[in-house]
């Protein structure tokens, strides 16, 4: 069996925490629930992280103390959802988060919250006012659930939803870490081998540097002036880091870099189906929450990754306006997947349009992981390929400029 960590509250309204042994969640929450307390969260033991929890050496740092993201709202949301799904009132579940958040800001944040909600806000009037961490996606579902009557439920998919992204993005980072490595490796190896190694022959082809070969005599300039300018070359290097991602956040420039990434033969069938995993799956949560069509398209588009296929969801409404159907322009741009085009168009014409979404996201998603699986595979063997022949190539111009001058000695 697994010990678990939980949090529950109990009849009295007392909030409880401790340890619980199960051999699932599911388990402990049933076991919680037969004592009469309202589970709030249960999470493996060993699998928490122990530096920076409540009571941690560095949990009063402010260095340590980070602002709230999408993982600390997940396990808000999914929070809320369970106390009001027990019948529990929103002031009175974000009285509790306060008492129980183990992250100072966090803390803060609910209790800005709950300030707005006794000042007579409604729950997406306050969630607006706070802007970051909260997304116009997320308002605008929570405001759907007010108007009908439904906010547990929303809060519910929100979490679901919400751990459904986190998940991918966890699984994409985790695939790119190995290469990421590689790539790292493998560049300060080059610009070791230019910086130190390749200097130590210059005395060799000194005063030959015209009768040596091509190749050896490049490998010598480029040693050279990295030798030379070695701090600027760094400083570059850490200004690209920089001021990389600011200038990709400039309209023209990332509109530009996403028409590259969609167009290329490497990226451009996983970012097609990862958009469209997004798009369909954020479409039916909306939808089935209540949230009008337009509306729906409006916040999607702000949740799109890739900015030209963000650019074709901004051309629905416009569409629909028209009285044309929801994947005409889809299909006319051709940057969507076709399949899940021609089944959101069986959706539309068969009247179950939310189902047919629901099932083109599960779709996506399983066939972006393969993408991803197949996407190493090529991934890793062309960068080790690249940087062999690039380390290969500086050595063996060296040994074939030693053999030339040998030559030119006998």
């Amino acid at each position: 069996m697994k010990e678990y960590s939980y949090k529950a509250i109990s009849a009295s309204g007392e909030v409880l925490t401790g340890k619980m042994a199960g051999n699932t969640r599911d388990e402990v929450i049933g076991k919680l629930q037969d004592n009469g307390w309202l589970p709030v969260s249960a999470e493996q033991a060993d699998q928490k992280n122990q530096v920076g929890h409540k009571g941690s050496v560095f949990s009063n740092l402010t260095f340590f103390n980070k602002k709230p993201g999408t993982s600390e709202v997940t396990d808000m949301t999914r929070e809320l959802a369970n106390m009001i799904g027990a019948g529990v009132s929103l002031e009175r579940s974000l009285e509790i988060l306060t008492d129980i958040s183990e992250m100072p800001e966090m803390t803060k944040l609910v209790a800005r919250l709950l300030k707005s909600i006794r000042s007579g806000k409604l729950f997406s009037e306050a969630l607006s006012a706070q802007g970051a961490p909260f997304s116009p996606l997320y308002i605008s579902l929570v405001r759907a659930g007010e108007v009908g009557g439904a906010l547990e439920d929303v809060l519910d998919h929100l979490a679901g939803y919400m751990m459904r992204m986190q998940a991918m993005r966890a699984n994409i980072i985790s695939a790119l870490t190995y290469p990421a490595i590689l790539l790292l490796v493998s560049f300060v190896s080059l610009f070791m081998l230019l910086l130190f190694v390749i200097p130590q022959f210059e005395n060799l082809f000194r005063g030959e540097m015209d009768t040596i070969p091509t190749a050896t005599r490049m490998v010598i300039e480029v040693s050279q002036w990295v030798s030379s300018n070695w701090a600027m070359t760094v400083l570059l290097l850490m200004a690209a880091v920089v001021f990389l991602p600011r200038l990709l956040n400039i309209n023209k420039i990332a509109f530009r870099v996403d028409q590259f990434l969609l167009a290329s033969p490497l990226f451009g069938d996983l970012i097609r189906k990862m958009e469209a995993a997004r798009f369909c799956r954020t479409l039916s949560i909306l939808l089935h929450n209540g949230v009008p069509m337009l509306s729906a398209l409006n916040n999607i588009q702000g949740i799109m990754g890739n900015r030209v296929m963000a650019h074709v969801v901004s051309r629905i409404p416009e569409s629909l306006k028209s009285g044309e159907s929801l994947s005409s322009p889809l299909i006319e741009d051709g940057h969507f997947p076709r399949l899940a085009v021609h089944m959101i168009r069986v959706g539309e014409e068969s009247g179950r349009l939310n189902q047919i979404l629901s099932d083109v996201a599960v779709i996506y998603d399983e066939e972006v992981e393969r993408s991803i699986k197949r996407l190493l595979a090529i991934l890793e063997p062309l960068l080790i390929f690249i940087f062999g022949i690039l380390i290969g190539g500086i050595i063996i111009s060296i040994l074939v400029g030693i053999m030339s001058v040998n030559e030119l000695a006998l």
